[in-house]
């Protein structure tokens, strides 16, 4: 149930803006729904809804979809929306295919263009510690951020949690002593998070409990502060 995108009606989600508007003040909003793009007709039709309100907007996309459907960048902005973030997660064609994203490296590139030139800012989100990653596969998400130059990016730690296909398909693991779950060449362990902490992006430097078998839990963690101090 919770893998299956479930949309509200247009006209419930602008009651509820205006209702913030008029009794609290609010004129700008932050749309988390990365999958707002996900029906073009629908997006269309809340994007004209959108134009005849004063507020600005920050949101998520997919990509994929977005640069099959281009204008939808145009409704975007019209409707005003600012900055526009999307889910990139690795610049190598190979790890994108590991994750079943269903993107590429040029549809990214793209997303972050067509983006720009539609006047709005860009925010890339990418990851590192992906499932049989390697130390190449990470330099082409750096190359990724250097090449296309997004206004900001996000590089976060891969974290697998309970519900996640890579959490829940895992099975048991004895190749690195330390990691006792493995899935398609990713190891970790399994912590209890009612009782553990662990932090997949924040300030200060975190461990990661993740490994490759290229790339150590010490390596991931490295390499993250390397291409943070390098591309600020």
């Amino acid at each position: 149930i919770y893998r299956v995108a479930r949309q509200r009606e247009i006209r419930d989600v602008i009651d509820e803006m205006d209702f913030l508007n008029k009794e609290y003040g609010y004129s700008a909003f932050m749309w988390y729904d990365d999958e707002i793009n996900i029906n073009p007709v629908r997006l269309k039709n809340l994007c004209e809804e959108l134009k005849s309100r004063d507020y600005k907007h920050r949101g998520f996309v997919r990509s994929d979809i977005l640069t099959k459907h281009p204008k939808m960048v145009e409704w975007l902005a019209d409707a005003g929306f600012v900055e526009i973030c999307f889910g990139a997660e690795s610049g190598s064609n190979r790890i994108l295919k590991v994750i079943k994203k269903n993107t590429t490296d040029a549809m990214n590139r793209e997303a972050v263009r067509l983006i720009q030139s539609a006047g709005m800012k860009c925010k890339a989100f990418t990851m590192i510690g992906h499932p049989s990653e390697t130390y190449e596969d990470v330099m082409m998400t750096k190359k990724f951020i250097q090449e296309t130059r997004p206004n900001s990016y996000d590089i976060t730690i891969l974290t697998p949690y309970p519900g996640s296909k890579i959490y829940d398909n895992a099975i048991p693991s004895t190749k690195f002593t330390g990691y006792g779950f493995e899935y398609n060449g990713l190891y970790f362990n399994r912590p209890d998070f009612s009782k553990e902490q662990t932090f997949y992006k924040g300030t200060g430097i975190h461990p990661s409990i993740t490994r490759t078998d290229k790339l150590t839990s010490q390596d991931i963690v490295k390499l993250k502060e390397e291409i943070k101090c390098t591309l600020t």
